[in-house]
C-alpha cells in the first residue's frame, strides 16, 4: 500500500509541473483572448514635467489590453485650477493612450480620472471596461504665477580701482529656488555688459566676486530679474552706482576706518579707506594718500604717481610690516613716500624694504625708518631717485645697487647705520650720475662696513660723516678711524663732525704737489682712464697746494666738484699738473710802467686750462706791500697774453699779510702787479718783498685813526652782505678781508667810499655753501691803511636754502649812536624810523614789518639802537627763539619800553 500511495504522490507532482509548464509556454495573448475577460484600466499617469506653469499637459492612460470608442468624454477632471478641460485622446504603442488637458486659468493642481466608460470595448470581443470609474494616479501642481515682490541692491557707495573686480549686490524678498539673471551695462554701445545667473538659495541673497573692470566710468546699471522653477519670469528690478576709475584726487587711509564709523568725515569706500592699498588703488594720477598713524600689514605696489604721507616720525607711526616681502615696491614714476616706518619684520635675508623698479623715474624717499631688509632701499636699473634724511638701520644692506643696473640718484642726509654693509654696490653697475653727501655712515658691521664698491668705477662719496673726525678707515687714509671703505671709493673731502658743518681739507707741505698721489687717494679723478690724455680733471675735495715764495708761502686752494678742462676743448696730460712760484724776472711782455710784483704757476705749464668753478690763488708779494691794492693778470705762458679775463672781479687783490689773494676760473701763469708813478721799461720786475725795479712810491696820507665796527652780516649760500659802522675822520676806502678761520684773510676786496657817517654795506660772492667764514673790516685813507675792526663768524647756509641767515654783533653798545636820521646805504637814501614814527614810542606794543631789525625796532621805539638788549630780555619768554639768536619774524608783536 505505502509503495501505491507513495508511486501516486509522484505521477500528482509530474502532472502539476507538467501544467505548469504548458501553462508558462502558452501564449500570453491566447490567455489575453479567452472569451469573458474585459479590459481594465492599468494606470493614468503624468507624461510632462511636474510642476508647470504650461498651458497644456499630457497623461498616460494605460489600457489591459487595446481598446475602442476612447474619447474626450470618457474623462473628467479633478484638483482646484479654474477651468481646465480635456482637449484630445490619441492613441499611443500598444494599450497605451495620450490625453492632452488644457491648464485652465490660475494656479493649482489637475488631475485626470475615467468617469465614464461608456463606449469603450476590447477590440477583440467588445467587453466593456471592467473598473470604470477610474480616479488618476497623478497630478500636475500648476504654476502659472511668476516671482515678485524682490528687489536688488549695490553693496559698495563706489565703484573704484580698489573694487572693480569685486561688484557685488543684495536680494531682499527673493524667491529660493528661483534662477536669477543679472545684467550691469554702463550705458554705451561700445562696451558690452557684464551678465550673469545663478540660484537663489535664500530671500536675501547676496551675489559677491562680479568684475566690472570692462565697462567704461560713469553711471552703471545693474538689472536683475528672477525666474521660478517653472520658467515664469519676474519683472526686472534695477540699481545704479557711479564708477570712477580715473581716481580721487585726495584719499585718506586709517586702520581703524570701516563702512560704519564717521571716518573723520570722509566717505567710506570713496575717500576713505582702512589699508593703503585701497586707498593707492583709487587715488588719481598724481594725487594723494594720507595715511593716519596704524599698523597696516602688506606690501604696497605703487603702479601710478602719486604722494604716499604719513604722519612722520616724531609721534605715533604708521607701520608698514611685511614678513618676507617688499614692504613698497615703486614702479611707477614720480611717486614720493614721507613719514612712514617700512620694515621686513626679521627677514634681512628676504626682499628689500623699499624696492625702486626698473626705469622709474622721480621717485623720492623723503622721512622714513626703514629696517629689517636684505636691503633698506634697492635702485632698479635704469632708475632716477632721491633718497634723503631717512633712517636705514638693521639691514643686510642699508643701500643696494645691483648688478648690471645703469643708476642716477640723489642720496642725502640719511642716517645709514648698523646695517651689515652701508651701501653696496656690485659688479657691472653703472653709475651714471649719483649725489651721495651729506650722509651719516656710521656702526655697519660687516668687513666693508661703509661702502662696498665692486664695480669697475670709482664711486664719489665725499661730504658724508663716518663716525670720526679722522674719515673713514682705507689704506689712502692712514688716519681714518671711522667706517671701513673698499677701493675706489672717493670720500674726500669727509665731515669732520656729526653735525656736517666742517669739511676736511687736503694741504701738502709746501712744494710737495704730486699729481699721482692725488690721483690715487682720489682727491683727483679723470675722465677715461689715461691719465696722458683725458678730456677732464674732476677735484673730488677741497685741496690747498702750497709753494715757498721768497720769505712767505704761496699757495692754490681748489674747491671741491671744480672740472678742470683745456681752453677750447680737447685732450690733456693730467700728470703735467703743477704749482710752483714763479721769478718775476721770468716773466715779460707787460705793457710800460708795469711793476711785477709777485708770480705762481698753477696748471698745465704754456697750456691755457679753464675750471669750471672759481678758484682761489693766495701769492705771496711781501709785507711791505700790506694794505696796496695790486692787479692781477695771468697768461697761458711766461711771456706774452698777460690779460685779465678769467680773473674774478674786480682782478684787484688788497695785500694782507704779504699775500695778494684772488679768485680766477683760468690758468695757468698769474702775476701780481701794479703802475709805476712815472712809467718805466717794461722789465722793471721785482720779486716779492725785494726792491729791485721801480721803487713803490712814498705815502705822505694820514692812516684812520678809528676803526669800523662790524655789526650785521645776512648770509646767503654762496654770498654775505656785510653791514658796518664808518670810520670817523679821513677815508676813501674800505678793505674787508676774511677766511676760514679766526685771523685767516686769505680772501679780500676793497670799497671805494668817500666820506660818510651812515652805514656802508657790501656783497661779497662766490662762497661755498654751508662754510664757515671770518669776516674783518679796515679803513683806508690814499695810500696808508688803518688797523681791523672787530671780526664776525658766520655759516653760509647750504645749497638750496632759499632763507638766509642773519648774524649780529653782541654788543652794538656803542656804534651807529652817531648816525644821523638821514642814512646813507651804499648810496641809496632812507629815512630812518626815528624820524618816520617819532610820535609811535612807548607804544608798549610793535609789529614786527619786513626789513626790521631789534636794533632799528630799538632805534624808533627807543630813541637809541643801544637799547634792543631791553627788548630782547622783555621779549625771550614770549618768543623762546630770541634766546639763541636775534632773528625776527614778520608779525610778531613785540613789547616795547612796557
Amino acid at each position: 500500500m505505502l509503495k501505491i500511495f507513495v508511486k501516486n504522490i509522484k505521477r500528482a507532482i509530474f502532472l502539476v509541473l507538467l501544467f505548469c509548464v504548458g501553462a508558462f509556454l502558452v501564449p500570453r495573448q491566447a490567455l489575453s483572448e479567452e472569451p469573458g475577460d474585459p479590459p481594465a484600466v492599468i494606470s493614468i499617469i503624468r507624461t510632462d514635467a511636474d510642476p508647470t506653469n504650461a498651458g497644456s499637459v499630457n497623461f498616460t492612460v494605460v489600457f489591459s489590453e487595446e481598446v475602442t470608442g476612447l474619447g474626450t468624454g470618457n474623462f473628467t477632471l479633478s484638483g482646484d485650477v479654474q477651468a481646465p478641460s480635456v482637449s484630445s485622446v490619441s492613441p499611443g504603442p500598444s494599450a497605451t493612450y495620450n490625453v492632452t488637458v488644457d491648464t485652465g486659468l490660475g494656479d493649482g493642481t489637475v488631475g485626470l480620472d475615467l468617469s465614464d466608460a461608456d463606449g469603450i470595448t476590447d477590440t477583440d470581443d467588445g467587453l466593456p471596461v471592467s473598473n470604470s470609474p477610474y480616479v488618476g494616479d497623478e497630478f500636475y501642481t500648476i504654476d502659472k504665477t511668476a516671482p515678485s515682490g524682490y528687489t536688488v541692491s549695490i553693496d559698495l557707495p563706489q565703484i573704484n580701482n580698489s573694487n572693480k573686480d569685486a561688484f557685488s549686490f543684495t536680494f531682499a524678498d527673493a524667491e529660493a529656488g528661483a534662477t536669477y539673471y543679472y545684467s550691469i551695462d554702463d550705458g554705451s554701445e561700445v562696451t558690452p555688459p557684464v551678465n550673469g545667473n545663478g540660484n537663489i538659495i535664500t530671500a536675501t541673497d547676496q551675489i559677491t566676486g562680479i568684475n566690472v573692470s570692462s565697462l567704461a566710468d560713469g553711471t552703471l546699471t545693474l538689472s536683475v530679474f528672477l525666474t521660478d522653477t517653472v520658467g515664469n519670469s519676474g519683472d526686472n528690478s534695477n540699481d545704479t552706482v557711479e564708477m570712477n576709475t580715473a581716481g580721487v584726487a585726495e584719499v585718506y587711509v586709517d586702520d581703524n576706518y570701516s563702512a560704519e564709523g564717521e571716518n573723520d568725515g570722509h566717505t567710506w569706500q570713496t575717500d576713505a579707506f582702512n589699508t593703503i592699498s585701497d586707498g593707492i588703488a583709487v587715488v588719481s594720477d598724481g594725487g594723494t594718500v594720507t595715511v593716519a598713524a596704524g599698523i597696516y600689514a602688506s606690501s604696497l605696489t605703487i603702479d601710478k604717481s602719486l604722494s604716499l604721507i604719513g604722519p612722520g616720525l616724531s609721534g605715533d607711526y604708521a607701520f608698514v610690516d611685511v614678513e618676507c616681502d617688499i614692504a613698497a615696491y615703486i614702479i611707477a614714476n614720480d611717486v614720493s613716500i614721507n613719514g612712514f616706518v617700512l620694515d621686513d619684520v626679521e627677514n634681512s635675508q628676504c626682499d628689500a624694504v623699499v624696492s625702486i623698479g626698473e626705469g622709474v623715474t622721480g621717485a623720492a624717499v623723503t622721512n622714513n625708518q626703514i629696517f629689517g631688509g636684505y636691503a633698506g632701499v634697492q635702485f632698479g636699473a635704469n632708475s632716477d631717485t632721491t633718497v634723503t634724511d631717512n633712517n636705514i638701520y638693521g639691514d643686510y644692506y642699508g643701500i643696494a645697487v645691483n648688478a648690471g643696473e645703469q643708476v642716477n640718484a640723489t642720496v642725502t642726509g640719511n642716517n645709514i647705520h648698523d646695517n651689515s654693509t652701508g651701501v653696496y654696490i656690485s659688479p657691472s653697475v653703472i653709475i651714471t650720475s649719483m649725489t651721495f653727501q651729506l650722509n651719516t655712515i656710521t656702526g655697519n658691521t660687516s668687513p666693508a662696513t661703509g661702502i662696498h664698491n665692486e664695480a669697475d668705477t670709482s664711486f664719489n662719496a665725499g661730504r658724508n660723516w663716518w663716525g670720526s673726525s679722522t674719515g673713514p678707515t682705507h689704506s689712502s687714509n692712514p688716519e681714518g678711524a671711522g667706517d671701513t671703505i673698499t677701493d675706489l671709493v672717493l670720500y674726500r673731502p669727509y665731515y669732520t663732525d656729526s653735525e656736517k658743518t666742517t669739511l676736511s681739507t687736503l694741504a701738502p707741505a709746501a712744494d710737495s704737489f704730486n699729481p699721482t698721489d692725488l690721483f690715487t687717494s682720489g682727491s683727483f679723478s679723470i675722465a677715461g682712464s689715461d691719465p696722458n690724455s683725458t678730456t677732464s680733471i674732476t677735484v673730488n675735495e677741497d685741496v690747498t697746494l702750497s709753494v715757498t715764495a721768497g720769505g712767505g708761502i704761496s699757495s692754490v686752494e681748489l674747491p671741491s666738484g671744480t672740472v678742470i678742462t683745456k681752453n677750447g676743448g680737447g685732450s690733456m696730460d693730467a700728470t703735467m699738473l703743477s704749482s710752483a712760484n714763479t721769478s718775476t724776472s721770468d716773466l715779460s711782455g707787460f705793457t710800460t710802467g708795469t711793476v711785477v710784483d709777485g708770480a705762481m704757476q698753477w696748471g698745465i705749464p704754456d697750456l691755457g686750462l679753464e675750471f669750471s668753478q672759481a678758484i682761489t690763488l693766495n701769492i705771496f708779494v711781501g709785507t711791505s706791500l700790506n694794505g696796496q691794492t695790486l692787479s692781477v693778470v695771468r697768461s697761458a705762458n711766461t711771456s706774452s697774453g698777460w690779460t685779465s679775463d678769467g680773473i674774478v672781479e674786480p682782478a684787484t687783490c688788497v695785500v694782507a699779510s704779504g699775500i695778494c689773494t684772488f679768485q680766477t676760473t683760468k690758468a695757468s701763469y698769474y702775476a701780481t702787479t701794479h703802475e709805476t708813478a712815472s712809467g718805466s721799461d717794461s722789465n722793471q720786475n721785482s720779486s716779492p718783498g725785494s726792491s729791485s725795479g721801480s721803487p713803490v712810491p712814498s705815502c705822505g696820507d694820514q692812516a684812520p685813526q678809528s676803526v669800523p665796527n662790524l655789526f650785521q652780516i645776512d648770509a646767503g649760500s654762496t654770498q654775505a652782505t656785510l653791514y658796518f659802522a664808518p670810520v670817523s675822520g679821513s677815508a676813501d676806502k674800505y678793505f674787508i678781508a676774511y677766511g676760514y678761520t679766526t685771523g685767516d684773510s686769505r680772501f679780500g676786496a676793497e670799497i671805494n667810499q668817500s666820506v660818510s657817517t651812515g652805514v656802508i654795506s657790501y656783497t661779497v660772492d662766490h662762497l661755498n655753501p654751508n662754510t664757515g667764514y671770518y669776516f674783518k673790516v679796515r679803513a683806508g685813507n690814499g695810500c696808508m691803511p688803518g688797523n681791523w675792526g672787530n671780526e664776525m663768524k658766520i655759516t653760509t647756509p647750504k645749497q638750496g636754502i632759499a632763507r638766509g641767515i642773519r648774524y649780529y654783533k653782541d654788543f652794538l653798545s656803542r656804534i651807529i649812536s652817531f648816525l644821523p636820521r638821514h642814512v646813507s646805504v651804499l648810496g641809496t637814501s632812507v629815512t630812518s624810523k626815528k624820524d618816520a614814527d617819532a610820535d609811535s614810542r612807548n607804544t608798549c606794543e610793535y609789529t614786527v614789518q619786513p626789513g626790521d631789525s631789534l636794533w632799528g625796532i630799538a632805534s624808533s621805539q627807543l630813541g637809541s639802537g643801544t637799547k634792543y638788549m631791553e627788548i630782547l630780555e622783555a621779549n625771550r619768554i614770549l618768543y623762546p627763539s630770541l634766546s639763541t639768536h636775534t632773528l625776527l619774524q614778520i608779525g610778531w608783536k613785540l613789547k616795547v619800553g612796557c
